[in-house]
């Protein structure tokens, strides 16, 4: 096996339980393998803003995408390499559409997110930790008019949030309708990119132009925002407390995110600990 790149997800995989920090062991074993000249992608639905204490703890990562796939930034020369966009004209024909039906949501300008002042309350039915909550509102912008805020750009996603069950199948035929891709990261939750923006094509575009063929990319995730990754990769592994979608896309299963499965798969595959 050559691997050359490592791509994985955020939250249920590389992070810990409480989607702040990674474990002194994780980090260790990915520095080992960074070491080794493989490459370092973060993979994740959060936006750029909000990977900051991410790199902070592994600043040796190369790349970032955000946004489920809609942006790659390379962090050795502080540029985004590329956008795929929600265009202007579906982004305010969203937006318009989910601010009738009070429900929560957030879309992504520019790497950072953005949320009408009046909507409901922030993930009222969720069991992220609440120092996590935290760190996310704090990175968050209220307008009193969304739309007006956007302007004439497009937006990178767009995420409902504390959906019941009923809701999904709705809200899901919306995005449908507007042409959006549509993932899940967390029960109560729905994401829309763009038609074509997702993790497995954003990897994949990204190791074309590194000269890195599915066969040298490792790829780790927990969700169905992971699916088209995971899917991708030659050596991909769904995380053992991952939905059962994400371990029918894998070809692998690692140990859970709780029992630093990541690092151990690294560790065995690539550094030969």
């Amino acid at each position: 096996m050559s691997i050359k790149l490592i791509a994985t997800d955020l939250d249920g995989t590389l992070m810990s339980p409480d989607h702040i920090t990674i474990t002194d062991y994780t980090v260790s074993a990915l520095e080992k393998a960074h070491n080794k000249g493989v490459k370092i992608a973060i993979a994740t639905g959060r936006p750029l803003v909000l990977t900051d204490n991410v790199t902070d703890q592994i600043p040796f990562a190369d790349y970032v995408i955000y946004a489920n796939g809609a942006g790659v930034y390379d962090r050795n020369r502080r540029k985004t390499l590329c956008c795929d966009l929600i265009p202007n004209k579906t982004a305010i024909d969203a937006i318009s559409h989910f601010l009738k039906q009070k429900v929560f949501f957030e879309v992504y300008i520019n790497g950072k997110s953005h949320y009408q002042t009046e909507c409901i309350a922030f993930f009222n039915n969720t069991d992220l930790p609440q120092e996590f909550l935290d760190q996310i509102e704090g990175t968050m912008d209220a307008h009193d008019d969304l739309i007006e805020y956007l302007g004439d750009r497009g937006i990178e996603k767009i995420t409902l949030y504390s959906l019941e069950d009923r809701q999904y199948e709705c809200f899901t035929s919306k995005m449908k309708e507007l042409e959006l891709t549509t993932s899940v990261s967390f029960e109560g939750c729905l994401e829309g990119t763009s038609q074509t923006a997702n993790k497995g094509t954003a990897i994949a575009n990204l190791s074309n132009a590194l000269g890195i063929t599915a066969n040298e990319v490792m790829c780790f995730g927990d969700a169905g925002n992971d699916i088209q990754m995971l899917e991708w990769a030659e050596f991909s592994f769904a995380m053992g407390n991952g939905s059962d979608d994400c371990k029918a896309a894998a070809k692998f299963t690692a140990p859970s995110n709780a029992e630093d499965g990541l690092a151990k798969t690294v560790n065995e595959y690539i550094n030969n600990i």
